[in-house]
């Protein structure tokens, strides 16, 4: 088959396009199989709370960790970890390259809805932001905070290496 060279890039490009979503696609498993283990460790001691708190945990933790992998993807953190508390939370703390620390916690209700609330940390244990979210509208309102550091510090990591090759004359 002949094709053009527009024709060539084309096809290449959507080549690439899709190593870049299978790369993705293998971060979140990766990120979903974490967090199931952690869940399957984690949840049980749920039910000695009350077996309704574990319902809505599994609900909760169903329905909120597709749009925390949506947003984590785009971020690349370093460590990821979920836990529950003897008050009836989950509690997700995201650590990322640029010493950033998402922590999210969702308290269980039993005849209400769960509430959910975000601290970011900058350096120095610095509060970036604070509120009381759903899962979707935080993770939308932490991804650019989280970001905007991480983008200039790998261009400036970029600058550097490419100073760095220069041969000596």
């Amino acid at each position: 088959m002949n094709c053009t060279n527009k024709e060539k890039a084309r096809i290449e490009f959507r080549s690439s396009e899709c190593q870049v979503i299978e790369v993705s696609l293998l971060q979140r498993k990766h990120l979903s199989d974490l967090f199931n283990k952690c869940r399957d460790l984690y949840f049980p001691r749920l039910k000695t709370i009350s077996e309704s708190i574990f319902k809505n945990a599994v609900i909760e933790y169903s329905n909120s960790i597709p749009k925390i992998l949506d947003r984590l993807i785009e971020l690349d953190p370093l460590n990821v970890s979920l836990s529950v508390s003897a008050n009836a939370s989950l509690h997700y703390i995201f650590r990322f390259r640029n010493n950033k620390i998402l922590f999210l916690e969702t308290f269980l209700e039993e005849t209400k809805s769960n509430d959910s609330y975000f601290e970011l940390y900058g350096n120095e244990k610095k509060l970036l932001y604070a509120s009381k979210e759903s899962i979707e509208d935080g993770m939308q309102e932490v991804a650019p905070l989280i970001k905007e550091t991480k983008e200039l510090e790998q261009s400036d990591i970029r600058n550097y290496k490419q100073k760095s090759c220069i041969p000596a004359n």
